[in-house]
């Protein structure tokens, strides 16, 4: 290739034993980033930046010299158009789907006379005389397709101005109409075209083509200069043909991507073709100001001063531009550059359609030539191979197949054109090559990074932290499957050459910027680094020496399978002895965990129950109640830690026990967002709970599962600072007997950046880090999470976007109760025929969203109403209810417009929504209107819309405080080997009215029980002289004995174990209740065995 020199400084060293120099245009599959890349879809970001790699190596100029290494990443940043600007060589009107105007450019006044405020607001058809566009069909189907017309654009006086029309509909759904004069150009581009065609079949050789299409362009156009600019892998340019009337000359000059960043390649990609007439034109406003206007496939868009001063500094007036697309994805392969530098350029209509055309022709063609290059690279690719595996046939069975397989690495390199292969397997290497000091470095990267990937590519070994020295530059691995683990690497030494560059790429001008350049002179430098580009073809290649490798790995292992039968019965004893002392030691790992929580549990008992009677006595002065409150916060964060510690040795352990039972999926739903709510809401975040009304009863870990859900919504509570927290849960399968259910809880936090991500379910991990972090925490919450969802069946997911919050699921799939007596409790809301409509009069988003996304389940449409004053007039025999909020300062007027429509509408439904104004436990518009209070729950809005009777928030309040009197007096046994314990449980239950007799362990607990007549016992599990296990079977069987009835026994524990409470409901106890708890726990729990209240 000219101007790409191979440097032979070492031969072994830099020549590489491919047979080609490989031109630009030899691979088809050119990849935006194929330096770097997984071929298995996955992503993975190298451990250093590409621009520290490319400081670490100062290029070499054939001066001698040493440039210095500029900073490129702003290039990318620079805007490439001018937003809200379009050239002046026409004019824009922006129309919305009923053809009114609603932006114009402000040349209009040029053109037609009117000033653009004149036209603003107005129907198109007062402008254009036939106006023919089918807008229907364009907002439809056509979103960003170009139609090309002509007509009449009317003047202001009447007269009529034939113009040239480009009509498409942009992404915000409005229509761009570019108007444009063009000269009459007698030129019927059809034979033309058909003539071009015709050629193209008759020598399919690429730089023919090129050649061709340039010359066409340059003799139909007169433009001084055509160029046709091909991309490399990395988007650097070359141009490989030119039609030049003019000095300098470009052709095969290189030019970096920083000349034409991502984002002109992107509007490149999407539209095609683009035209500047005149450089030194200044662009037109778009009126009314619209930053955020989207031009992107406007033909007449504003270019960015940064690209017209490149343009000027080329010494050109005028120019044009077509896009080379190939592939199903319209990748950019090259680009059609035409110049003009003798003074303004304005083409025809016929023949910009020609040259577009062209363009088009072109594209079709070069993905012709490159798809018949691949096909005939792997034809020879499958002769090859197939002599390739002529050779397994006389391999010896009997020898390790690692060294088996080291006789193939000599074909397998000529077939790669690769200058070392090594197989690193079992902790060995073998080798075959040259494969130098760097191949321990690469392979010690690729077990840290990428061990498990299918197969990975390298070109440069810098751009991952190593440092080349010449030999193994560049590298593919594949991973050898049906193995242990064995990878097989293919080396490539480095590919030196010397590029011609259009002027120094990385050269900044007098105040640091890179672009626009000011030189385009000719600039040598030596390119160093990189081995030369591994091709889609070499990388199958590969993979098909994996294939092959492989098979022979099943068949050597197949005739190992035989030599392991005759030795495994000498095994089978061993493995019994090692099963056995696994499960003894998995069942000390238990016995030991229980322990612990048991010990650890008791003393956080004692501090949250005294804490707890502390907080129960009035006289306490404000500064006292808050440091009783700092202490229980502090306690049972201190034993969540706990909690969470003793959850994940046994997850390690697999210790960890699931427990499906039938249960209600809605009230676990309702205990999850209650739990954390009074938090939330201190905090000033709103909490909503979005669900499905068709859920049946299901069968599961419940506990498990809140656990996994409160773990989620805590952390999101946590880094949230404003906005809140919308759990929703989504039914995403359902089949006969089982259905699978997708939780997801949406925050609007700060977000995670991106580089945490993927290690975000890992132990110990946490976003901040740092000594000054704000947030507390052990980091194995979400560890736990994933690690529970995967015993479970399910999966964690997360989504982010730093800045905007964080989105965390749980999937998870569920059988389900089927029977005669399962029901749909929530999945319709009886109504009157004509009741369809629900109103809601609250500006809060998640309000609305929470009453519209039940209601669309039930075929119940939603209306919003803004203010009270409205309310009276959007009522009507069609609206079900009516749900409304309001201030202090409106609460009169809400009154007056309740009370109206009570006696206009007998039927309406009116429900007050809580807002922050509103206390609890009051009827805000009085007892005839219902209260929903915070946060909003599916199962009180269903029993609402069903006119179910519900006890009103005061009664509720009432009732609450109420119970504790009203419940039966109990004279009740407690068994407990602990002061402090007896003295919290002694001082609840006198609290609550109850009488108490204390024992020490449970062999007086049973001399107790015998002695008088109980209530209820209270047992603690873990006493001396005897457990409250057998002191339970103890009193059954004398409560049998003396044929009494059984009396109930509550288990006190502080083992926090699922498996410890089934044995004690096993035993004859009735319910279990963990340390520590609080006197509310123990009040419920002695009301679930009693009955009484």
């Amino acid at each position: 290739m000219e101007n790409e020199t191979d440097h032979n400084f070492s031969p072994k060293i830099v020549k590489s034993t491919s047979n080609s120099s490989q031109p630009s245009d030899a691979s088809p599959n050119h990849s935006p980033n194929s330096t770097f890349y997984l071929t298995n879809n996955s992503e993975l970001e190298p451990p250093h930046k590409k621009q520290k790699a490319a400081n670490e190596l100062s290029p070499i100029l054939t001066s001698g010299t040493h440039l210095k290494v500029v900073d490129l990443t702003n290039c990318d940043r620079e805007p490439i158009q001018f937003l809200g600007s379009i050239q002046n060589h026409g004019f824009l009107i922006v129309l919305d789907s009923n053809r009114i105007i609603q932006t114009v450019s402000s040349n209009v006044a040029d053109y037609l006379q009117f000033l653009p405020e004149e036209m603003i607001g107005k129907d198109a058809n007062e402008f254009f005389e036939d106006l023919n566009l089918d807008l229907e069909d364009m907002m439809r189907n056509n979103v960003g397709s170009l139609r090309e017309s002509e007509g009449n654009v009317i003047k202001k006086g009447g007269e009529r101005r034939w113009v040239h029309l480009n009509s498409h509909v942009n992404r915000d759904g409005l229509v761009m109409v570019e108007c444009e004069e063009k000269p009459e150009v007698d030129f019927e581009y059809g034979l033309h075209i058909s003539r071009i065609f015709n050629s193209f079949t008759e020598n399919g050789d690429l730089y023919s083509v090129l050649d061709a299409i340039a010359k066409e362009i340059k003799d139909t156009t007169e433009y001084n200069r055509v160029m046709i600019y091909e991309f490399d892998e990395e988007y650097n340019g070359r141009v490989i043909v030119e039609r030049s009337d003019d000095e300098p000359r470009f052709l095969n000059l290189h030019f970096p991507k920083t000349d034409i960043p991502a984002q002109a390649r992107e509007l490149f990609r999407k539209n095609r073709f683009r035209v500047i007439e005149d450089v030194d034109k200044p662009l037109s406003e778009i009126f009314p100001t619209v930053s955020n206007l989207d031009l992107t496939m406007c033909t007449l868009r504003g270019v960015s001063k940064m690209h017209l001063q490149y343009l000027k500094n080329m010494q050109v007036r005028a120019s044009m531009t077509i896009s080379i697309l190939v592939g199903h994805e319209k990748r950019l392969w090259g680009l059609i550059t035409c110049h003009h530098s003798d003074g303004p350029k304005n083409l025809g209509y016929s023949q910009r359609r020609f040259c577009d055309l062209l363009g088009t022709l072109l594209s079709s063609q070069v993905e012709a030539i490159l798809q018949r290059r691949e096909v005939v690279k792997r034809l020879n690719m499958e002769t090859e191979i197939s002599v390739a595996k002529e050779p397994l046939v006389m391999l010896d069975m009997k020898m390790s197949p690692w060294e088996t397989l080291q006789k193939l690495f000599p074909i397998w390199m000529k077939l790669i054109h690769c200058d070392g292969v090594l197989l690193n397997t079992e902790g060995r290497n073998y080798s075959y090559g040259l494969t130098g000091n760097s191949s321990l470095e690469i392979v010690q990267w690729v077990e840290e990074n990428v061990k498990d990937a299918d197969s990975f590519v390298c070109d440069s070994i810098v751009d991952l932290g190593l440092k080349c020295e010449g030999t193994c530059c560049g590298f593919i691995y594949v991973r050898l499957k049906d193995a242990t683990y064995a990878g097989l690497y293919f080396f490539r030494n480095e590919y030196i050459r010397s590029i011609t560059w259009g002027g120094e790429p990385k050269k900044a001008d007098e105040f640091g910027n890179l672009n626009p350049r000011t030189s385009f002179n000719q600039f040598k430098e030596l390119m160093r680094g990189k081995c030369l580009h591994w091709d889609s073809v070499s990388l199958e290649y590969a993979i098909h020496i994996q294939s092959i490798m492989t098979r022979y790995l099943i068949r050597w292992k197949s005739e190992m399978h035989r030599i392991e039968a005759e030795n495994e019965r000498e095994s089978v004893d061993r493995l019994m002895k090692e099963n056995e002392m696994s499960r003894q030691a998995a069942i000390l790992h238990n016995q030991f965990l229980a322990t612990v929580s048991h010990e650890l549990r008791t003393p956080i008992h004692s501090i949250m129950g005294n804490t707890e009677r502390l907080a129960d006595v009035s006289a306490m002065n404000a500064d006292s109640k808050s440091a009783c409150n700092m202490i229980q916060s502090s306690s049972e964060h201190l034993l969540c830690i706990i909690s969470d510690i003793l959850d994940l040795s046994k997850l390690e352990s697999s210790s960890l026990e699931i427990h499906p039972v039938p249960f209600d999926f809605y009230i676990n739903m309702e205990n999850v967002i209650h739990t954390l709510y009074t938090v939330a809401r201190s905090k000033g975040l709103f909490v909503n709970l979005l669900l499905p009304v068709q859920v049946p009863i299901l069968i599961g870990d419940s506990n498990r599962i809140g656990q996994i859900l409160l773990n989620f919504i805590s952390n999101a509570v946590k880094y949230t600072r404003e906005g809140g927290i919308t759990i929703r849960a989504d039914v995403v399968e359902k089949g006969r007997s089982d259905m699978k259910i997708l939780y997801r809880i949406i925050d609007t936090g700060k977000g995670i950046p991106a580089d945490k991500i993927p290690n975000l379910f890992q132990k110990y991990t946490q976003i901040d880090t740092s000594k000054s972090r704000k947030f507390s925490g052990t980091g194995l919450g979400l560890s736990i999470n994933k690690q529970l969802a995967d015993v479970m069946g399910g999966e964690v997911n997360v989504e982010s976007e730093e800045g905007k919050g964080s989105t965390f699921s749980l999937k998870l799939k569920f059988k389900i109760v089927v029977g005669q007596n399962v029901n749909l409790p929530y999945i319709q809301v009886p109504r009157e025929r004509g009741e369809s409509t629900v109103v809601v009069c609250d500006n809060r988003a998640f309000v609305r969203e929470f009453i519209s996304h039940h209601c669309r389940q039930w075929n119940l449409e939603t209306s919003y109403i803004n203010n009270l004053s409205k309310l009276t007039a959007a009522i009507d025999n069609r609206v079900l209810a009516l749900f409304l909020s309001f201030s202090e300062g409106e609460k009169r007027e809400a009154q007056e417009i309740a009370t109206k429509l009570s006696e206009k509408y007998p039927r309406l439904i009116i429900v007050v929504v809580q807002n922050r104004e509103m206390k609890e436990n009051s009827y805000p518009l009085g007892e005839d209107v219902e209260m929903i209070t915070l946060p909003l729950t599916l199962q009180r809005l269903h029993r609402l819309l069903c006119r179910t009777n519900i006890p009103s928030p005061v009664l509720k309040a009432k009732k609450e405080k109420t119970e504790l009197k009203d419940m039966k007096k109990l004279h009740i046994l407690l068994a407990d080997d602990n002061k402090i314990n007896q003295m919290i449980a002694q001082t609840f239950l006198s609290t609550m009215g109850h009488t108490c007799e204390i024992v020490d362990n449970g062999a007086l607990a049973v001399k107790a029980f015998q002695a008088s007549k109980f209530d209820v016992v209270l047992m603690d599990i873990m006493m001396p002289v005897l457990d409250g296990i057998n002191a339970t079977l103890q009193i059954r069987q004398f409560e049998k004995y003396e044929g009494r009835e059984p009396t109930p026994i509550i288990a006190l524990t502080a083992a926090g174990e699922a498996s410890l409470k089934d044995q004690c409901l096993e035993r004859g106890m009735n319910l279990c209740l963990f340390k520590p708890f609080h006197k509310a726990d123990l009040h419920s729990t002695l009301k679930k065995v009693t009955g009484s209240r």
